[in-house]
């Protein structure tokens, strides 16, 4: 009776044994902080790390997945079958997510890894680990998926999680078998006592001791899940992680705790995951991978589980979304994709920022070398196309980079000279500093008749004409200039004793064109002068005609060469065409003629573009030529250190030359499918990345960059206050010297009541500028205050402001008048 009962109790110990370290149940008897980092720590030894960087996603997502699984899991065969140990590494720098494989073995990581993901990008690198206050240790299943996008997405800056596996040899896996046997056979003969009840009639009944069938169960699960995945080998893995912060550490944690899979299927044969925080000091990536010995009252191991290689493979995958650190091209973004502009590396070449990256932290730039090749801004009207290029402008003049803009529509970029002092506003109207030019001034060096090819073309492109207007006009200018002394096959330069002609001298020589060289019938003759001098005398009357007065006009080299607005929103449609057209071509003139240079020095941005870039559908009208030759302008004018910047609400009506010449594309919201299309396609956007253009809010844009992947989901950054409270700044000589706060308090020194009398007075005409003179002369007399013309300029529109009913338009027109009134007194 003692040897049997000797014979139970040693089952009953040795399957209390069998349960508390199974599953390493000793662990719960194991404070959750008690674990300390000394020098008894396995530390695993790590030969080679392999910095992942980034792959290209391929079709489908679940294949991809299966990719980075099986990319991982051969990492881990890799590392077992030679022996050595293996850690995988999420660790988030500043917010930056940093992947790293190591291994204790001679593997080459970079070809494993290059083999199997498509565009792989890494390197040999380094992990130095972390010296972070905070550290922790999880143990059981490692089995996740996605834990690495979690990570990145979560809002915690700064951690480290670590996956340290010492790889598991088939016959240390044949001899825990053959162990956990040899423990069940003999458990099994001991697993129930037999018990008798009755005298006369007995009755045995088998008692099962719970302990011995506990354990018999735990070594046959253990078993069955050894034999199931006997083909995938195994590997003993811990979990570290760590953050700087008491909350960041708990919320890596949780986010961890969460990721891990513990349903019954896949903690069969495994213990629950359990989380114990590390005390201690940690420096350098060993002390990040060590995993501590724990002590408890049955001794002292390092408390490692055991898992297949397949488990431990699904934790160990990178990032299936870009983040910051770590890019992945998606070239097939659809409804089912997490990102629908997949963040793209930084731009860390020399630019221009526009705004901040919508999902990121960091600016969304512009290459210079990028804006050398051109840009295209499109966008419907009032999404803020028009602020994002006034923040790049401010940009690059803060960068000692000039810029020329031509304004179509609208007056916005006086905005801008709050913001930049040296700002010139050139206007045809009557709002500010007069745009004198003469179309048929060549720019030095040009040939003659090359010009007056231009200038025809410009003239039949924006009032049209067929056989035999153009060729007559061409004609016109030919004999127009010769009778001023310029002959065909000579260079145009700059002298003041032989003036270049104007539209009045083209329109006094039409009768003696036509009878020279009108061969036709009298009916013909006679509709040709007509048309003739319809189109000369557009140029030569009204706002044109005083903009083209002067054989001498404003130079391209004038206009370029510091920063300038042209506004031409005062002309119709033909002539602000007309006049877009002959700006760009004594730009290219210029431009053509200086030193090659591959440095961005200069852009000109063409507002309202389809003016000079349209498509047409002919091949032989005078639009259709001019198309040609501002496609060979876009090819050429980069040589010279310039850049364009075309600006257009409809995308579909500028000619094809547009997107397939500029290496820039902005794209603001838009409603129209088919110029979502059309960007879309030129940006290599997926139909549902397309789709999602018409869902940008105001103020935010994709910017597509030739030769980067991917593009740039940029918020714009509001430039500060563009409002210009006195209208006088536009046309001021003293920017740099302002006197406006001065000339405030001159007004704040007048009673409120007089102030409102001065007020009235001016008020009652507005217009009449001899009175309006008269009236500021009075305020200032009451100021006892003699003022120069800049000054009186300045106090002029600071009483406008306090008119307060009056627009800032009007209040240009007015201050600009004043100004021409004072000129024509001196």
């Amino acid at each position: 009776m003692d040897f049997y009962r000797q014979h139970f109790l040693e089952a009953q110990r040795l399957a209390g044994q069998v349960i508390q370290m199974k599953k390493n149940q000793y662990l719960s008897s194991v404070p959750a902080d008690s674990i300390r980092l000394d020098a008894t720590a396995y530390v695993p030894s790590i030969r080679k790390w392999y910095h992942l960087k980034g792959f290209r996603m391929q079709t489908d997502e679940e294949q991809t997945m299966r990719t980075l699984r099986q990319s991982a899991a051969e990492w881990l065969r890799s590392a077992r079958s030679r022996g050595g140990a293996a850690a995988f590494v999420l660790s988030g720098e500043e917010g930056e997510l940093n992947i790293f494989y190591g291994n204790g073995g001679s593997t080459e990581l970079s070809g494993m890894f290059g083999a199997m993901l498509p565009e792989c990008e890494g390197c040999l690198g380094r992990w130095e680990g972390a010296a972070f206050a905070y550290n922790g240790i999880l143990l059981g299943s490692a089995d996740a998926e996605h834990i690495a996008d979690m990570a990145a997405a979560s809002e915690i800056t700064d951690y480290y999680v670590s996956c340290v596996v010492i790889p598991a040899a088939d016959e240390e896996i044949q001899e825990k078998l053959a162990e956990n046997e040899t423990i069940l056979s003999y458990l099994n003969d001991y697993k129930s006592f037999q018990r008798v009840y009755g005298t006369g009639s007995r009755r045995v009944e088998e008692v099962p001791i719970p302990e011995v069938v506990r354990a018999i169960s735990l070594l046959k699960e253990e078993n069955e899940y050894l034999l199931r995945n006997m083909g995938q080998g195994f590997v003993r893995s811990a979990v570290r992680f760590g953050a700087p912060e008491a909350s960041s550490y708990r919320r890596l944690e949780s986010l961890l705790l969460a990721c891990l899979h513990q349903d019954q299927e896949v903690q069969q044969g495994f213990e629950p995951v359990r989380s114990f925080g590390i005390r201690g000091e940690h420096r350098g990536w060993q002390d990040c991978l060590a995993v501590p010995r724990v002590e408890f009252e049955g001794g002292a191991v390092y408390p490692l589980s055991w898992q297949a290689v397949t488990n431990v493979a699904n934790f160990c995958v990178p990032p299936l979304n870009s983040c910051k650190g770590f890019y992945v091209r998606n070239y097939h973004v659809n409804e089912a994709s997490v990102q629908v502009f997949p963040l793209t590396k930084p731009v860390t070449e020399r630019g221009a920022a526009v705004g901040k990256i919508k999902t990121a932290d960091w600016d969304a730039v512009i290459p210079h070398s990028a804006l050398l090749a051109h840009s295209f801004a499109s966008g419907a009207s009032n999404t803020g196309k028009t602020t994002t290029i006034k923040r790049l402008l401010k940009e690059l003049y803060e960068q000692d980079i000039s810029f020329t803009v031509i304004e179509a529509a609208k007056k916005e970029y006086i905005g801008l000279l709050p913001l930049i002092p040296e700002l010139k506003i050139y206007t045809p109207g009557t709002d500010g500093q007069r745009l004198f030019i003469n179309p048929l001034q060549p720019e030095d060096g040009v040939l003659i008749e090359n010009h007056v090819d231009a200038v025809a073309r410009a003239v039949i492109a924006s009032n049209g004409g067929e056989h035999p207007i153009p060729e007559a006009f061409t004609g016109l200018l030919k004999q127009t200039y010769e009778k001023a002394g310029w002959q065909y096959g000579t260079m145009a330069y700059h002298d003041r004793e032989r003036p270049f002609p104007t539209f009045a001298d083209a329109l006094a020589n039409i009768p003696e064109y036509i009878a020279k060289h009108g061969r036709y019938g009298p009916e013909v003759r006679k509709n040709l002068e007509g048309a003739l001098t319809i189109r000369a005398e557009h140029m030569d009357s009204g706002a044109l005609g005083q903009l083209f007065s002067s054989p001498f006009g404003l130079t391209a080299r004038e206009l370029l060469e510091t920063p300038a607005v042209i506004e031409l929103a005062d002309f119709s449609d033909s002539s602000t065409e007309f006049l877009m057209n002959i700006l760009m071509f004594k730009f290219h003139s210029y431009l053509s003629r200086l030193p090659s240079c591959g440095v961005l020095k200069r852009v000109i941005v063409v507002e309202e573009a389809h003016n000079v870039f349209r498509r047409t559908l002919m091949e032989e009208n005078g639009r259709a030529l001019n198309n040609n030759y501002f496609e060979r302008m876009l090819a050429e004018i980069r040589s010279s250190g310039t850049g364009l910047i075309l600006s257009d609400q409809r995308p579909g009506i500028m000619s094809d030359a547009v997107m397939a010449n500029t290496a820039v594309k902005i794209v603001h919201s838009m409603d129209d499918a088919a110029d979502r299309s059309l960007v879309g396609e030129a940006i290599n956007l997926s139909e549902f990345q397309t789709d999602k253009i018409r869902e940008l809010a105001k103020g935010e844009c994709i910017i597509g960059i030739r030769g980067n992947y991917g593009v740039q989901h940029a918020a714009i950054t509001a430039l500060p206050d563009e409002r210009i409270s006195n209208a006088a700044c536009h046309i001021c000589t003293r920017r740099f010297r302002c006197q406006k706060e001065a000339v405030e308090r001159l007004i704040q020194e007048m009673e409120p009541e007089q102030v409102r009398f001065h007020l009235s007075k001016v008020r009652t005409d507005l217009y009449n500028v001899r009175l309006l003179s008269e009236n500021i002369s009075s305020m200032l007399r009451d100021l006892h205050v003699t003022a120069s013309d800049t000054t009186k300029l300045c106090f002029l529109g600071a009483v406008l402001v306090r008119c307060g009913d009056i627009s800032f338009q009007d209040s240009r027109t007015i201050v600009s008048s004043y100004a021409g009134y004072l000129a024509g007194q001196r």
